[in-house]
C-alpha cells in the first residue's frame, strides 16, 4: 500500500517526476486498475511500476480519469453512509502486478501528507478510509459524459431512492452528471424523488437526448408538473422529441387547469370493450403495461366508463374465453373531471382504493386520480416528494 501524494513526488529513473495516474471508471470492478501515468513532460506512458520511463507514450483515452486532475479534492459518492465526501488523498495498492486504487483517505492525516509534500508518514484513522468499493466518482462537469447511460458503477447497486438521497448532499451539476451516466429508467425513477425545485436545478443541466427519455418515461401527471414549472417555451421544445403514445398523453392532459382533478390525473391505465375475452386482455395487458395497472377500465363505444376489474381478478380467472364485463363490477365511483383536485384528493383517501376513476361530462374514461396523487395534493410539495409513489 502506498500513499498517491507519496508517488508525486517521487523520481523516477529517468529523472522526471509523476505528475498524475489515468484510470477509466466505468471499469465494472470494485478497484480500477491504473492504465497509464503523465511525467512532467505533460505525456502519458504505459504504467509499468517505478522503475522508469517507457520509450512510447500513450494517447490519452478520453474516457479515462486523471486521479490528481479530476479526483483529488474533487466529490466521492460514499456509498456505505450514502453521502458525498472529499478526497484528501487515495491509496494505491498492487495486485497480481497490476496497480489499483483501494481507497479514499478523508482523514486529516492525508492533508498534513500534502502539505509536507509526502515527508509526513502518519496514517490517518481507519473510520476516515473509505474503501473503493464503496466509492463512486463524478466530476461535477455533465459535458464530459462521453456515453449517456454506460456507467457500470457501483451506484447502480443503490435503488432510486438511496441514489436521490445522495444526490441532495452534492450540487446540481454533480447530480446532473449522474443522471446522465445512469440508465434511463434508472435516471427516471430517481430523478421523479427529488424535490420540484431540485428537479428544475438539474434539468436545465441534462442533454436533450437525456431530458426527453426522462419526460417520456415519467408518470404523465408528474410529467405534467415539471412542463408547467418548465414554461410554455421548453414544454414546446420537448414535446416533439417525446415518444408519440406519451406525447398524447400529456397533450390530454395538459389541456386542464391543474387545480382541477383531470389536472392532476394519470392518464397511464389501459380501457378495453367490455366484450373482450380474458384472453385478449391479458394479452393487451401484457403488449403494452400500463403505468397503472392496478385496475383495468372497460368501457363501450363511446368510450364511456361502464365497469372495472382488477388485475388479479384477470390473472385468476379460469376461463379464457370469458368476456371481462363478466367479471367486472358496475357500480364504479368516478370523480368529475371538473373537481377541485383538493376535493378529489380527499374522495379517493376516503375510498381506501388505489384509485378512482376520473371522467367527463359525458360519462367518458379520461384518466384515475391515483391515492398517490392524492397524498400529493393534500401535503405540502415538499413532504409529498419524499414519499414513496406506490401505483403511479
Amino acid at each position: 500500500m502506498i500513499f498517491l501524494t507519496q508517488l508525486l513526488h517521487r523520481k523516477l529513473a529517468g529523472g522526471q517526476r509523476i505528475r498524475d495516474f489515468a484510470f477509466n471508471p466505468l471499469e465494472p470492478v470494485d478497484h480500477p486498475e491504473i492504465r497509464a501515468v503523465r511525467l512532467e513532460d505533460g505525456r502519458f506512458y504505459p504504467w509499468s511500476g517505478l522503475q522508469g520511463r517507457p520509450e512510447q507514450p500513450l494517447e490519452f483515452d478520453p474516457a479515462w480519469v486523471c486521479v490528481v486532475r479530476d479526483v483529488l479534492d474533487g466529490m466521492v459518492l460514499d456509498l456505505k453512509n450514502r453521502r458525498g465526501i472529499r478526497a484528501n488523498d487515495l491509496v494505491l495498492r498492487e495486485e497480481e502486478g497490476k496497480w489499483r486504487i483501494g481507497a479514499v483517505d478523508t482523514g486529516v492525516h492525508a492533508l498534513l501528507r500534502r502539505l509536507t509534500r509526502g515527508l509526513w508518514k502518519g496514517r490517518s484513522l481507519e473510520h476516515e478510509y473509505l474503501e473503493w468499493k464503496y466509492a463512486d466518482f463524478l466530476r461535477g462537469q455533465p459535458e464530459l459524459v462521453q456515453e449517456e447511460g454506460a456507467h457500470h458503477g457501483k451506484i447502480n447497486r443503490l435503488p432510486p431512492g438511496d441514489i436521490a438521497a445522495l444526490t441532495d448532499s452534492v450540487s446540481y451539476l454533480y447530480a446532473a452528471e449522474l443522471l446522465l451516466l445512469l440508465p434511463e429508467g434508472t435516471a427516471t425513477s430517481v430523478f421523479q424523488s427529488l424535490q420540484p425545485a431540485r428537479q428544475a436545478q438539474i434539468f436545465g443541466e441534462l442533454s436533450e437526448k437525456r431530458q426527453a427519455a426522462i419526460v417520456s418515461l415519467m408518470s404523465p401527471d408528474l410529467a405534467c408538473e415539471l412542463l408547467a414549472r418548465l414554461g410554455l417555451e421548453e414544454t414546446e421544445r420537448l414535446l416533439p422529441r417525446l415518444e408519440l403514445d406519451q406525447r398524447v398523453r400529456l397533450l390530454n392532459l395538459l389541456r386542464f387547469p391543474a387545480h382541477l382533478a383531470a389536472g392532476r390525473m394519470s392518464n397511464g391505465i389501459l380501457c378495453l370493450p367490455g366484450h373482450t375475452s380474458v384472453e385478449k386482455a391479458r394479452q393487451a395487458f401484457a403488449h403494452n403495461p400500463p403505468r397503472f395497472h392496478q385496475f383495468l377500465y372497460l368501457t363501450n363505444g363511446e368510450h364511456e366508463l361502464v365497469g372495472v376489474l382488477s388485475s388479479s381478478q384477470l390473472i385468476a380467472a379460469p376461463d379464457p374465453g370469458q368476456a371481462v364485463e363478466q367479471l367486472a363490477t358496475r357500480y364504479v365511483s368516478a370523480i368529475p373531471a371538473d373537481q377541485s383536485a383538493r376535493t378529489a384528493a380527499y374522495e379517493v383517501l376516503r375510498s381506501q382504493l388505489a384509485a378512482l376513476p376520473v371522467v367527463g361530462s359525458h360519462g367518458e374514461m379520461l384518466g384515475v386520480f391515483t391515492v398517490d396523487l392524492a397524498i400529493d395534493t393534500v401535503l405540502p410539495p415538499t413532504l409529498g416528494s419524499q414519499l414513496p409513489r406506490v401505483f403511479t
